[in-house]
């Protein structure tokens, strides 16, 4: 499976966070894990699918320790492909 598609958007002291996969081994669940690991409370989410992709939209709080958009996106990344 590739590695997924991360864009971060920081907006005040929430994040938007979009996340592209392939529709494999139930990426929606991998990705509530790896926020829920990094103790980001999800405010809104929603999930879409695109032939064989899934796009996830996710509106978390920037948790305390991730302040940056590049430290957010590194953190989920590295979460995503334990």
């Amino acid at each position: 499976m590739a590695a997924p598609e991360v864009e971060v958007k920081i907006v005040g002291p929430d994040a938007m966070i979009r996340v592209q996969y392939e529709n494999v081994d139930y990426p929606s669940a991998k990705l509530m894990v790896a926020l829920q690991h990094l103790q980001m409370q999800v405010h809104h989410a929603s999930i879409s699918t695109v032939n064989h992709l899934v796009l996830h939209d996710v509106v978390v709080r920037v948790p305390q320790g991730l302040s940056t958009e590049d430290e957010l996106k590194t953190a989920l990344l590295t979460r995503l492909e334990q």
